[in-house]
């Protein structure tokens, strides 16, 4: 392990560091980073000149459109806690309105962990946020308390396979232009920096 000043760290200095944050906090948030993916056909956003040379996925304001993004939840996740999908999304005109997004989700456990090991019907949640009118500004989409994926069930290396699209369809979704897509990602509570074990059971 290494800080941030590049000092090498044995694992008893980071579990000493990781406790103190206990103290203040119960539990640290760190980001799971999933990416953006587009797999063909009418419903994929289009690449598009964003700014200068940066290209980024435009999602129409007259279509439904879909990107996908896979999640793998590591091992300091904090076992029962919810988990909170976001996407990260910008603009490049300063008019007025709400973009409202679709978060589509399916989890299973991996096959040789107890539970459920079988990917299941999906379960889609709804983000509304609106423009302020100020062009190039970072959104955060993101789902409230109560509202994000609940932990029950999750276990460590569970995957969680996600459609993320713009309900531009929808009454609620005015912003008249293109909204661009930067990343999708998840905010998730943790409560230790490994697992004793590799494989189920992991703490064990």
């Amino acid at each position: 392990y290494r800080s941030v000043k590049g000092t090498d760290l044995v694992a008893a200095e980071v579990d000493a560091n990781f406790s103190e944050l206990d103290t203040r906090t119960a539990m640290g948030w760190r980001d799971m980073i999933c990416g953006l993916e587009t797999r063909g056909g009418p419903t994929q956003p289009v690449l598009q000149n964003y700014r200068n040379g940066i290209y980024l996925y435009a999602f129409s304001p007259d279509i439904t459109q879909e990107i996908f993004a896979v999640a793998h939840i590591d091992h300091d996740y904090a076992l029962g806690t919810e988990l909170f999908p976001h996407m990260h999304w910008t603009t490049d005109t300063t008019n007025l309105g709400t973009v409202r997004w679709g978060i589509e989700y399916t989890l299973a456990r991996r096959f040789d962990d107890t539970g459920s090991t079988t990917f299941g019907p999906t379960t889609t949640l709804y983000v509304e946020q609106a423009s302020d009118g100020v062009a190039y500004k970072h959104w955060v989409a993101q789902v409230t308390e109560g509202s994000g994926i609940p932990g029950a069930g999750i276990n460590v290396d569970t995957v969680i396979l996600f459609r993320i699209f713009r309900d531009a369809v929808h009454a609620n979704d005015t912003y008249p232009d293109p909204c661009y897509g930067i990343t999708f990602d998840m905010h998730y509570q943790c409560s230790r920096y490994a697992t004793p074990n590799r494989d189920p059971n992991f703490f064990v």
